[in-house]
């Protein structure tokens, strides 16, 4: 390499770092703001470490940006000083949409950059091909944006959460074995239908998601959380953040086979998880069982038979229970967590499926490996979608990390 090209390259490479540690400071600022608490450049300059004049410029790009405002001043410094000018997030320069994608029903709300709920709609989950369904899913993230005076240009992220096995990479609906899709290209489908950037995940890594940042497992560390309801799944996190795998589909419990001997299931393999224990399982296990009785339409009808005593109902649940605790165990035994979630449906079947659960889970982990705590699930059925949304916040961050929102087609 000559003299000339070899300082070229060096100060190409150098440039670059320069951009990359613009960046990181510039989420670092983002970061802080995006909390939700005001703070004074001063005091952004203490909490993150940087130099105060890199504060500045960074607080003077975002103002002119409109992503943060001036709101006020604090109290005077100890010296007398003159008091500091607080800086916040503008939480309407942007929104953020969650979908909840459930076997029969779905949800959108949309919220604002600071994570505040805006608006909702729902409907029953459509039937028919995915395609159309995605349209008229589409078609509700327009409606609920209008509900509350937004359009698709003021949003910066939509996070889609679905209950099967998503590759997180293209956002391709692998399986979702309750609704009969499979091979379904949500996020190119969704973000062509919107004209906006969609992101795919499944309904268990959403869960945790909410459950990690606002619920039942907050402050925990290396967590299991097994989702219990129209199909059976897991997702688990490690050291605080959400471990998806390297296609997206760790943690899919529900098509591990318990009973080879079982009915074919979705997947196409036989006596799956999923199969013998899931709300679809309950209610199947109920109907044999319940002898010349009314049948029990769903797993709720099960468990309000149960909460009245009915023997044969509870002993539906309390197998299901049992099941998905013994599964549960094996990855406390791979895993080693301090904490262990139930969530789902079934989860909100009370005492008698929950105690069934962590007894039979219990019985079967190793002494070392047990977890420090079993907890049920805090954010109940609003727990899918409230993880979509805080997911979307987390692009949003890593969007606006690397510069303005307009400079990558989401105008403020």
């Amino acid at each position: 390499m000559t003299g000339s090209a070899s300082r070229s390259a060096r100060a190409s490479a150098g440039a670059t770092d320069h951009a990359a540690m613009r960046r990181h400071n510039r989420a670092l600022v983002l970061d802080l703001l995006l909390g939700g608490e005001s703070a004074s450049r001063s005091a952004i300059a203490e909490r993150t470490g940087l130099a105060k004049p890199t504060v500045s410029l960074i607080v003077e790009d975002l103002l002119i940006e409109g992503l943060v405002d001036e709101v006020g001043q604090g109290d005077s410094t100890a010296t007398g000083g003159r008091p500091p000018t607080l800086l916040a997030v503008r939480a309407e320069a942007a929104a953020v949409v969650g979908v909840h994608v459930g076997v029969t029903r779905t949800t959108v709300v949309v919220a604002d950059l600071l994570g505040t709920e805006l608006g909702r709609e729902s409907m029953a989950t459509p039937d028919g091909r995915p395609r159309t369904a995605l349209k008229r899913i589409a078609g509700l993230v327009t409606q609920c944006l209008a509900a509350v005076d937004l359009h698709t240009g003021q949003v910066a992220s939509v996070v889609v959460c679905l209950p099967g096995l998503v590759d997180v990479e293209d956002g391709t609906l692998l399986l979702a074995s309750n609704l009969g899709w499979s091979g379904v290209p949500v996020t190119k489908e969704l973000s062509s239908a919107l004209d906006l950037p969609v992101t795919a995940v499944n309904t268990a890594q959403a869960t945790l998601v909410a459950e990690l940042m606002e619920g039942a497992a907050a402050g925990a560390r290396e967590v299991v959380l097994v989702y219990a309801g129209s199909g059976v799944g897991a997702a688990l996190a490690s050291g605080g953040r959400l471990v998806s795998g390297g296609r997206g589909v760790a943690g899919e419990l529900g098509h591990c086979r318990v009973r080879p001997d079982g009915i074919v299931c979705g997947c196409g393999k036989t006596g799956c998880l999923e199969t013998v224990a899931s709300a679809e399982a309950v209610v199947r296990n109920a109907q044999a069982r319940w002898g010349r009785r009314a049948k029990p339409e769903t797993a709720q009808d099960v468990a309000a038979a149960a909460a009245e005593g009915d023997q044969t109902a509870i002993e539906v649940l309390q197998d299901s229970a049992r099941t998905i605790g013994g599964a549960a165990a094996w990855m406390v035994n791979l895993f080693d967590p301090d904490t262990v979630v139930l969530a789902g449906g079934l989860a909100g079947a009370g005492a008698v499926f929950t105690e069934a659960f962590e007894q039979a889970m219990q019985a079967d982990v190793l002494p070392a490996a047990g977890p420090r705590r079993v907890v049920l699930a805090a954010l109940g059925q609003d727990a899918e979608v409230r993880g979509a949304i805080l997911l979307a916040r987390e692009r949003v961050r890593e969007q606006l990390g690397r510069g303005p929102l307009a400079a990558a087609g989401h105008p403020r």
